[in-house]
């Protein structure tokens, strides 16, 4: 168990603010390091950078590694949580009119999805079998409750 979801969580979430405040981060200037107003460019690469290096490296252990226990779906699902409520949550400096209808569309998918993956893990166990096929009725047994009767 680990944290990397609420680390990618924060790293969206930036990126929400970077695009919250697009135009407003043109003015804004890094002293001493860049005398140029590069600094949102500059934040995006960095972002851009991040993903890149965690989709190649979740291929990459695909591909060579398949016992690998690292869970590049917790990054997805924190990155996608962390996007969706920096939209509606962090500090927007100059509020246009498109920004409030995608903050309130970002909020509600989040509770949408946030609703499905509490549905899914009280009651996926008598959705799934173990094999990974999906089963219409789960079949009582006194040796597991994953065991399904399959209908193909």
């Amino acid at each position: 168990a680990g944290a990397s979801g609420g680390v990618y969580a924060l790293i969206a979430a930036h990126l929400a603010t970077l695009a919250l405040n697009w135009k407003e981060d043109s003015s804004v200037r890094i002293r001493k390091v860049i005398h140029k107003p590069l600094t949102r460019i500059v934040r995006l690469v960095f972002i851009i950078t991040l993903t890149a290096h965690d989709v190649a490296f979740a291929v990459y252990v695909y591909i060579t590694d398949g016992d690998n226990k690292t869970g590049f779906m917790g990054h997805l699902c924190g990155a996608i949580a962390g996007l969706l409520v920096g939209l509606f949550i962090l500090d927007n400096r100059r509020v246009s009119s498109w920004e409030p209808i995608v903050q309130w569309i970002s909020l509600s998918l989040f509770v949408v999805m946030l609703v499905f993956a509490v549905i899914w893990n009280i009651w996926a166990n008598t959705w799934v079998c173990e094999t990974g096929s999906y089963c219409i009725f789960p079949e009582p047994s006194p040796y597991s409750i994953h065991e399904c009767k399959h209908y193909d």
